[in-house]
């Protein structure tokens, strides 16, 4: 794996001055899925090489991935507990944290077996009833949740007394509608995009709304629905806009900087995003003459030098 000194490197790279994307990216492999069933939600980096793990809601599994996009496991009931339709991803140190509709699923990651069930409990019972994001905040020593029910919430808990922590509050004048992924900064900020609100909040470390990126517009740095989000070392932010078909980056102060992925790079409907290591891996849903075909897309940036 890169070291810290070269992924620094990296990432000065991707934020330089240029208003232009001063890389490119090669794709190294791919993973394609075809028909409804396969629909590859989200994603997330294990701490192993190269190793990304990609869930299918529609298929009830978790399948693991290598080098050159090989398949090496896949989890499904057979090792995860009243699995059903699972949507989000996270990692806690060496375990792998699935959520479904109502449940976190603990699985130790060097034996992949499942260790920890855990549901968390609101004051009434419609409460996370449709988990749909997930985050760690390393941070604040907290997991972050989505809940896409008749009452979407963002919630903060504390994973050891699986207790509550407190809300993410949207300003009144553009409530949450449907958010979806979050991702946490490395210094406690919390980022959570929401496709019918057509933009991404932006929480401080005490989960006090700060400002939100995009509105819903075709200009540059504009969100029309954004759906996947995630957050580098250095506190760049990745937005997934499946419409326009981008991998937006902005800069750790909230400015538009330039697609990451699009088109060009064979790239048309981003669902999630992660950054890592000077590659990011990205999951598509597409439809293409009336036939679901879905994606698993390894790139590596490439940079005038050459490779990092």
């Amino acid at each position: 794996m890169a070291d810290n000194n070269e992924v620094d490197e990296i990432l000065k790279a991707i934020i330089g001055d240029s208003p232009t994307r001063p890389i490119r990216l090669e794709q190294k492999w791919q993973a394609e899925y075809i028909g409804k069933t396969s629909i590859p939600c989200d994603l997330v980096v294990l701490p192993m090489e190269n190793q990304v793990a990609v869930v299918e809601r529609k298929r009830n599994r978790v399948v693991i991935y290598g080098d050159e996009g090989k398949e090496l496991h896949v989890l499904d009931n057979e090792e995860i507990s009243d699995l059903k339709e699972p949507t989000a991803l996270a990692m806690m140190e060496h375990r792998l944290l699935l959520a479904d509709a109502k449940m976190i699923h603990f699985i130790n990651v060097s034996q992949w077996l499942e260790d920890r069930v855990w549901q968390p409990k609101g004051r009434a019972a419609s409460d996370f009833s449709a988990i749909y994001g997930m985050c760690v905040s390393s941070a604040n020593n907290e997991v972050i949740l989505t809940d896409v029910s008749r009452n979407p919430t963002v919630t903060a808990w504390d994973l050891d007394y699986e207790r509550q922590k407190h809300s993410l509050k949207a300003p009144k004048d553009r409530p949450f509608r449907k958010p979806n992924h979050v991702a946490a900064s490395p210094d406690g900020f919390t980022y959570v995009s929401d496709c019918e609100a057509h933009c991404v909040y932006v929480f401080d470390k005490k989960g006090k709304f700060v400002n939100y990126l995009g509105s819903k517009n075709n200009a540059e740095g504009q969100l029309i629905y954004p759906v996947g989000v995630d957050v580098t070392n250095k506190g760049e932010v990745l937005v997934c806009d499946p419409p326009t078909g981008k991998v937006a980056l902005y800069n750790s102060k909230g400015e538009y900087r330039y697609p990451l992925l699009d088109h060009l790079d064979g790239v048309h409907q981003p669902v999630a995003a992660r950054f890592y290591n000077g590659k990011i891996a990205v999951t598509e849903e597409i439809l293409e003459h009336h036939k679901d075909k879905n994606y698993v897309r390894l790139f590596e940036i490439v940079t005038k030098k050459g490779k990092k």
